[in-house]
């Protein structure tokens, strides 16, 4: 018998990055496309609205924790997809 506990999906994670617009747009790259990019490559589903984002998924507090590098690594400069690839190679 399974418990009932072991069939509910994972909570979500929800995650506040600080910063200004241009940093958002750094991290989230050209129409959400690096957002996207760490979707995909987690196998996870995030949603964005303004500067809060919600993970869902097996890998959500993973994928939590590779969001918060990418934005740290955003406050200077742009983030292109395959900074990204890069990243979820090195977490992989």
């Amino acid at each position: 018998m399974t418990s009932s506990r072991s069939r509910r999906r994972a909570l979500p994670v929800i995650i506040t990055l600080e910063g200004d617009n241009v940093h958002l747009a750094n991290l989230c790259g050209p129409l959400d496309e690096n957002l996207r990019q760490l979707a995909d490559g987690m196998g996870v589903t995030l949603s964005r609205r303004g500067n809060r984002v919600t993970v869902e998924g097996e890998q959500a507090e993973l994928a939590g924790r590779a969001l918060r590098r990418f934005h740290e690594q955003a406050t200077h400069r742009e983030l292109s997809v395959d900074d990204i690839q890069l990243g979820l190679v090195e977490i992989g």
